[in-house]
């Protein structure tokens, strides 16, 4: 485990590196903890929702992705050829 890492960010670790699907769950305040699958944060262009690709069409120019978690709309906006600066949280 690596002590510089959250919770979040050790359950995306071991799941890039190793393939390993940590239970992460939710808080939240309208009902019972939610489990969120690994997969989620690990998207490709194939598999973003309507309003991710909608959003991500209005990118252009320079890009800064600030809070970028592993980096998945980053990506896909390089892929387009834009230029991007992710800022996240994940080593």
């Amino acid at each position: 485990m690596d002590p510089k890492l959250d919770v979040h960010g050790q359950a995306c670790q071991d799941y890039h590196y190793q393939n390993k699907a940590s239970k992460l769950f939710l808080n939240n305040d309208y009902g019972p903890p939610d489990r969120m699958l690994m997969e989620v944060f690990f998207r490709d262009e194939l598999s973003i929702s309507e309003l991710e690709e909608y959003a991500l069409s209005l990118c252009s120019g320079k890009v800064l992705d600030i809070g970028a978690g592993v980096g998945s709309s980053a990506l896909i906006l390089q892929q387009r050829g834009l230029e991007v600066t992710a800022n996240g949280d994940f080593s």
